[in-house]
C-alpha cells in the first residue's frame, strides 16, 4: 500500500548493511518513525483516507532520503524506518 519495503525486507537489510559496515568500521543511522496520535485518526470509517494518510506520509519520508544505499521501510502500523548507511550523527541534524 505504501510502496516501501516491509519490515522482513527491513530486517534483511538492516542485517546485511550492519554486517558489510561493521567490517568496514563505517557508521551506520537508523531513524524511527513514529506517528503520534494516529489511533484516533484510525477510528474514522473511512479506511481509505487512513490508507492514503499513510501513503502521503511514506511519500514524504521518501522523498528527503536520496541516495541508492538507504532504505526506507514501514516498520509496524504507525511506525517507518530508516536505514541510512555511511551516515553518522553529525549529518543527521545538519
Amino acid at each position: 500500500m505504501t510502496r516501501l519495503a516491509n519490515r522482513k525486507k527491513f530486517d534483511e537489510y538492516l542485517n546485511l548493511q550492519w554486517q558489510k559496515l561493521s567490517r568496514e568500521k563505517s557508521p551506520i543511522s537508523l531513524l524511527l518513525c513514529n506517528v503520534d496520535f494516529f489511533k484516533n485518526f484510525l477510528h474514522a470509517d473511512d479506511h481509505l483516507k487512513t490508507d492514503k494518510c499513510l501513503q502521503l506520509l511514506a511519500t514524504e519520508i521518501k522523498s528527503v532520503v536520496k541516495r541508492s544505499t538507504d532504505l526506507v521501510a514501514r516498520y509496524e502500523n504507525k511506525k517507518f524506518a530508516v536505514i541510512l548507511a555511511n551516515t553518522d550523527s553529525q549529518y543527521l541534524f545538519m
